[in-house]
C-alpha cells in the first residue's frame, strides 16, 4: 500500500522541527504547531506524486493550542477538488468548545458544498454512541452534511477499548 496522504497527529514538534521532518516520498504540504505548549500538532504529508495537485490552506487563526487543533488541503485531480481536513482535540478539553471551533472552520470554508473528509484523533469515543461527547459530535457533523464512519476500537489497553480517532466525511 503506497498513501497518497498521511496526516499526523500529536507530533509534538516545533515549525522549525516539522519543516525539517522527512518522510520518505512524501511533501509536507500544510501543518500546525504548539507555539506556548508541548506535544499536540497536525501534519499532513502528500505523496511526492500529488505535490503539484495539492495545497495548504492556512487555518492557523482558526486553532487553539490545546483545544482544537488541525490543518487543512486542497487537493485538485482529473478536474475533482477534494479538501482534507487533519484534527487533534486533546482529552478532556470542554467538547462544546472545541466543536464550536470545528463549526467555525466548516462554515469558514464552506464544507457543505464541498467533497470533505476529516481525519485524526478527536478523543470522542464512537463506540459509546449515546454518550452526550457522540451525540454532540454527531450533531455537529450533520449540520454539514457529514458524518462519522464506524472504525474498531483504535485504541486498547489491558482495561479498554475505544474508538477516539476519526473518518469523518460529506462525500456519498
Amino acid at each position: 500500500i503506497c498513501p497518497s496522504l498521511v496526516v499526523l497527529t500529536e507530533h509534538g514538534l516545533k515549525q522549525s522541527d516539522i519543516e525539517n521532518t522527512k518522510l520518505e516520498g512524501f511533501t509536507l504540504v500544510s501543518e500546525y504547531c504548539r507555539r506556548e505548549h508541548k506535544l499536540g500538532g497536525v501534519a499532513i504529508y502528500c505523496n511526492d506524486n500529488l505535490t503539484n495537485d495539492t495545497e495548504a490552506i492556512d487555518i492557523t487563526n482558526h486553532c487553539e493550542e490545546k483545544l482544537f487543533e488541525a490543518a487543512m488541503v486542497h487537493i485538485t485531480n482529473n478536474g475533482k477538488h477534494l479538501y482534507l481536513l487533519g484534527v487533534y482535540r486533546p482529552p478532556g478539553v470542554n467538547t462544546q468548545t472545541s466543536l464550536d471551533i470545528l463549526s467555525n472552520i466548516l462554515d469558514h470554508y464552506q464544507a457543505h458544498n464541498k467533497s470533505l473528509i476529516l481525519v485524526g484523533d478527536i478523543n470522542i469515543d464512537s463506540l459509546k454512541p449515546n454518550n452526550h461527547d457522540s451525540l454532540m459530535l454527531e450533531n455537529e457533523l450533520a449540520t454539514q452534511n457529514m458524518r462519522r464512519i464506524p472504525l474498531p476500537a483504535t485504541r486498547i489497553t489491558p482495561d479498554t477499548s475505544t474508538s477516539i480517532d476519526c473518518i469523518c466525511t460529506n462525500i456519498p
